[in-house]
């Protein structure tokens, strides 16, 4: 079956534009990438890769991500937020974002929380 043959059918039954989620071909992906990483991290380097909630939130890829042992990468408090919800542990969790980062409950550190100031930066020391 060819990616266009897949797509005949949901593409006549609805208007456009229209987003069609093809589960397999995400599956795939999501599974190549962890395959890669799982190469390139072998000793004596180290490697995580994140999911990009921003680029794509839906539960579907989000969960696929987990699976496969992605971190979160989150870029707002909203964003934290829908990790938590989504079951990744604060320290599968990457904090990205432009807006200061809030503080956490007791035991709730990030795996890693990235600045882009020095000001940005010496908050996120203070908070640990």
């Amino acid at each position: 079956m060819t990616a266009v043959d897949d797509l005949v059918s949901e593409a006549t039954t609805d208007r456009t534009p229209r987003r069609i989620f093809r589960d397999h071909v995400a599956r795939e992906r999501i599974e190549k990438l962890a395959h890669l990483r799982d190469v390139l991290a072998r000793s004596p380097l180290a490697l995580i890769a994140g999911y990009s909630f921003k680029t794509n939130p839906r539960s579907e890829l989000v969960k696929l991500a987990r699976k496969h042992g992605f971190f979160a990468e989150t870029i707002s408090h909203d964003e934290l937020e829908w990790a938590k919800h989504e079951g990744f542990k604060p320290e599968e969790t990457i904090y990205n974002g432009p807006e200061p980062l809030l503080d956490r409950a007791e035991g709730q550190r990030l795996a890693y929380a990235f600045a882009d100031s020095v000001e940005a930066f010496e908050r996120n020391v203070q908070r640990g």
